[in-house]
């Protein structure tokens, strides 16, 4: 359905054709009346289609904001998390150097114990 708008200046030139019509006859006076009735209903419907479109652009305004809270409390939920895994990382590193360490100095005994039964092995097979 279509609907018109109409500038006080064509309302205020139809209520001058209405009374010059209402005069002449009455048959046009109901049409007029019926013009002015129908231009009053666009507007109403003109208004409230205004405010269910704002009454949208509300919503999506309120939805947006929303997601935007969302979005900034995942942002922080995970540069914590990502502190966290930092501070494992780093606690981690500090724990493969320890262990490491411990590793080459019981190797270097084992390695130091290999030699000294290579060298008691070679020396027993000489004398067999």
């Amino acid at each position: 359905m279509k609907s018109f708008k109409v500038t006080p200046v064509a309302v205020l030139a139809m209520l001058g054709v209405a009374g010059l019509a209402q005069a002449q006859d009455d048959n046009e006076a109901r049409t007029i009346d019926e013009l002015l009735q129908f231009v009053e209903q666009g507007s109403a419907t003109d208004r409230a289609a205004e405010e269910a479109r704002l009454q949208r652009f509300r919503q999506g305004q309120n939805e947006q904001q929303q997601m935007l809270q969302d979005a900034n409390a995942q942002r922080t939920a995970e540069e914590q998390r990502s502190e966290q895994l930092e501070t494992t990382f780093e606690e981690n590193e500090l724990l493969i150097a320890d262990v490491q360490s411990q590793l080459d100095a019981r190797l270097g005994s084992l390695r130091e114990l290999f030699g000294v039964l290579q060298q008691v092995a070679g020396d027993a097979r000489a004398q067999f």
